[in-house]
């Protein structure tokens, strides 16, 4: 889907490559030729290692194929996520096995901070035994709480947490992509 001219996953992985070293974008496998058209070859695609059985598969996916001690997650459908937020989750993190928001009183564990090795292995413990749930994945981890009033003040509109899940929303974020 367009967004600003280009297709959110762009946008998001433009984002991203401001604070990270690699960039690697975990897909359902029958949509890794779709995204090789749209993104360039300093994007890594990778397929995720189990179909339908939500983001907790992707994040082992992603976390498997990337090579950085901590890596910064962030679905392809928030384009308004803003760089300076991923920076300040990716330096909460250090000396934490991760580095997760909590918006709205929520933890946001698909914008945050993860250990690599740490996580990938507790969150392929979790996902064998049959817990999906992300947020239960953190269970046992040392996880630092970004407040939310620390985020806004880089984005006070939280805007790098609002995911594109109808026409609405993507109007919406067009007019405030405009302003």
């Amino acid at each position: 889907m367009k967004f600003g001219g280009i297709s959110l996953v762009e946008r998001v992985a433009a984002a991203v490559s401001e604070v990270a070293d690699e960039v690697v974008i975990a897909v359902a496998p029958s949509k890794i030729r779709k995204y090789r058209s749209i993104l360039d070859s300093r994007y890594e695609i990778v397929g995720d290692k189990q179909r339908d059985q939500g983001p907790i598969f992707g994040l082992i996916s992603g976390l498997s194929s990337a090579s950085g001690d901590y890596v910064i997650v962030c679905p392809c459908d928030t384009p308004l996520v803003r760089p300076e937020v991923l920076r300040m989750i990716q330096e909460e993190a250090v000396g934490f096995d991760c580095a997760v928001p909590v918006i709205r009183g929520y933890l946001e564990p698909l914008v945050a901070c993860y250990s690599r090795t740490v996580c990938l292995s507790a969150f392929e413990k979790r996902a064998s035994s049959g817990a999906l749930k992300l947020v239960d994945a953190l269970n046992g981890l040392n996880v630092i709480r970004v407040p939310e009033q620390s985020i806004r003040r880089l984005d006070p509109e939280l805007e790098s947490f609002w995911n594109l899940n109808t026409p609405t929303d993507l109007a919406e974020a067009e007019r405030r992509l405009e302003r």
